[in-house]
């Protein structure tokens, strides 16, 4: 008793170690009551035919790729089948039908489960049956099942980079050393990244005059059609929505609100200060005359000015 207890499972081991507790000056009655607790709940007909439809019907859905579970799943298929020929489970009848086979068949790959009713239905009518016997299901599995297990194809034990490789290996002489060379150089970005930058950021940096205003606020953005701020703001994969807020009219329909002036866009921002600016015009003053030292031809004329204390009398 005291080995059983010790080696059986948890609830096995439970129903021998209360037996032991009620039989400690009568050990061999208490080993009898063991085994016939024993062979009552585990060795029965009934609770083996429980135990092997619980195993098979609980068994996890395979995935293509599972060949070892496969394999398990055709060494439970082959317990059932030898239990079954002994004669004593007369319930495993029930495994030869449709009924039985199907739940099991459903646990296989799709690929596997097409290749299933190629197989059953070829035997059904060569051999006139209503459906295929347990045993034929049984032998499909193990045979597929030893198909995938073979080493010598099993594609996913080789990577292909250990032999083969993209590009070659830098060959070096073996009287010379490796030198690190860290550059130095201090350059101006590229316009590919400024490019990025402007297209990353549209709200701080502007695509189209590269230069530090939003082009929510772009007066030359604003100008264009509604088609071609779309199709620029596409180009440059900038969010619509980024422009379209309830603050901005970067993409109102129709002309702007401002009257268009005649900017240079190489001045400055381009004009983009967030506001209109306004007309800049230049006069010329003329001013004729022969000897001009010590006179004054600005427009300011000049007030005479003294402080209070020195007020002239």
């Amino acid at each position: 008793m005291d080995l059983l207890v010790k080696w059986l499972g948890n609830e096995s081991a439970g129903h021998a170690r209360r037996i032991r507790a009620v039989n400690v000056n009568q050990s061999e009655r208490g080993l009898a009551m063991v085994w016939e607790r024993l062979e009552h709940c585990y060795g029965s007909p009934e609770a083996i035919e429980s135990s092997l439809f619980e195993r098979l019907y609980g068994f996890t859905k395979l995935t293509n790729k599972e060949f070892q579970k496969l394999r398990e799943l055709g060494d439970l298929l082959m317990e059932v089948l030898s239990a079954k020929a002994e004669g004593d489970l007369l319930g495993l009848a029930f495994i030869d039908t449709s009924r039985g086979v199907n739940p099991i068949a459903q646990k296989l790959p799709y690929n596997l489960q097409e290749r299933w009713i190629s197989e059953g239905t070829r035997y059904k009518r060569q051999n006139g049956v209503p459906f295929p016997p347990f045993p034929f299901f049984v032998d499909f599995v193990c045979k597929q099942a030893m198909t995938r297990n073979v080493p010598s194809f099993d594609l996913t034990m080789f990577n292909n980079t250990l032999y083969y490789s993209e590009t070659p290996a830098f060959k070096q002489s073996n009287n010379r050393t490796t030198i690190s060379v860290h550059n130095t150089d201090v350059s101006s970005p590229s316009d590919a990244e400024m490019t990025q930058k402007m297209t990353e950021e549209p709200g701080r940096q502007c695509p189209i005059h590269r230069k530090p205003h939003p082009l929510q606020k772009c007066c030359g953005f604003r100008e264009k059609s509604l088609e071609d701020r779309k199709a620029f703001l596409k180009e440059y994969r900038i969010c619509y929505r980024c422009c379209a807020s309830t603050s901005h009219t970067a993409l109102h329909p129709g002309p702007p609100t401002w009257k268009a002036k005649a900017i240079d866009p190489a001045i400055g921002y381009g004009g983009e200060d967030g506001s209109t600016p306004a007309d800049i015009a230049a006069l010329c003053t003329s001013v004729c005359g022969g000897d001009l030292s010590g006179r004054s031809c600005s427009k300011i004329c000049l007030v005479r000015a003294t402080q209070v204390t020195q007020r002239k009398k």
